[in-house]
């Protein structure tokens, strides 16, 4: 199972922008 999200966007006059990646599996470390 994986998942995915990101968002971006302006605020205060600044550019924004993050990511978040989520890796479900068995036998990983």
């Amino acid at each position: 199972m994986t998942g995915f999200a990101a968002r971006s966007g302006t605020g205060a006059g600044h550019d924004w922008a993050w990511e978040i990646r989520s890796v479900n599996g068995k036998g990983l470390d």
